[in-house]
């Protein structure tokens, strides 16, 4: 009950990404759930990476040439444009592929991270902007586009690295517990990206929570005062209708733990995000782009 009365709020970024790779399937099957094949999504150019998103699996791409055999007003057609109608977004392009560091990005880590970014960008454009334009134009600064997820995808390889063996019994409670959560959404994902794909994005997610727990080691301890300052802030100032609280128990002791769990766990991405800082410089990044955009460059650090 304490814990669903408040939210993390503190700034930061790889929950940014854990919002394209380890949430964008997620955010596709509940957007769409009638049709969980076509993708669609929220974010902006500036990297609103959907982390839970998908990190395995190819049977979720779909195909320009599909779309093109669809009835129905098409972006870039100038002579529906001022018509007030609404268009079909194209899909995301094919043949993106990003090397960080010698090692290609899977498929799907890439088009989870982008398919709501493309999504975003395209319906804030005029009607008659033909797909040439929105493909230079998405793909203009690679380098401030792909940020996010080269940061996500550090952390997911030494995720990996760290945890490449891990308890099997706990692996298991959590993806009972996961499974439990996602509820008819894990059908969805399943339907697009198959059994594979789904259980490999359920251990993605256990293992960078292994690897934040261990960050913990890390964090600054929650002091009495900042205790007191979030109880007073995030609880008091935000308290349900006093027949909806009727049961609970909203007293400082009954919610210390959770509140001390919060902070602490916020403390624990700060002292990660740090880490991650110190492993950006040199890092090279070579990203084949459609429409002879493609571009390489090398990190000097955090932006």
């Amino acid at each position: 009950m304490a814990e669903a009365m408040f939210t993390t709020g503190s700034p930061q970024r790889l929950p940014v990404f854990f919002s394209a790779v380890l949430m964008a399937a997620v955010l596709v099957a509940c957007s769409d759930s009638e049709d969980p094949d076509k993708a669609t999504g929220n974010g902006s150019n500036q990297g609103t990476t959907n982390t839970n998103g998908f990190l395995a699996g190819d049977q979720g791409a779909t195909s320009q040439d599909a779309n093109a055999e669809e009835d129905g007003p098409k972006f870039g057609d100038p002579d529906l444009a001022g018509d007030g109608l609404l268009w079909e977004t194209p899909d995301l392009p094919s043949g993106i592929e990003l090397v960080i560091s010698g090692k290609p990005v899977e498929h799907f880590v890439t088009e989870a991270y982008l398919m709501g970014l493309w999504s975003t960008y395209a319906s804030g454009l005029p009607l008659e902007t033909s797909l040439e334009d929105l493909t230079s134009g998405f793909f203009a600064e690679p380098e401030v586009l792909f940020y996010e997820l080269v940061r996500g995808v550090l952390l997911l390889r030494e995720a990996e690295t760290r945890f490449a063996d891990y308890d099997k019994h706990a692996f298991a409670d959590y993806k009972d517990r996961m499974e439990g959560a996602a509820g008819t959404v894990r059908d969805s994902l399943v339907k697009r990206y198959g059994v594979d794909g789904w259980n490999a994005h359920v251990e993605r997610k256990f293992r960078l929570q292994l690897l934040l727990d261990d960050f913990q080691q890390y964090a600054a301890e929650v002091t009495e005062e900042e205790l007191f300052a979030f109880y007073d802030s995030e609880i008091l100032a935000q308290l349900p209708d006093p027949e909806k609280r009727e049961h609970i128990d909203i007293s400082f002791t009954a919610m210390e733990p959770a509140i001390r769990a919060n902070l602490m766990k916020g403390r624990a991405v700060e002292a990660q995000e740090e880490w991650l800082d110190g492993q950006l410089d040199g890092v090279t990044v070579v990203a084949t782009l459609p429409a002879e955009l493609s571009h390489s460059w090398t990190l000097s650090g955090p932006r």
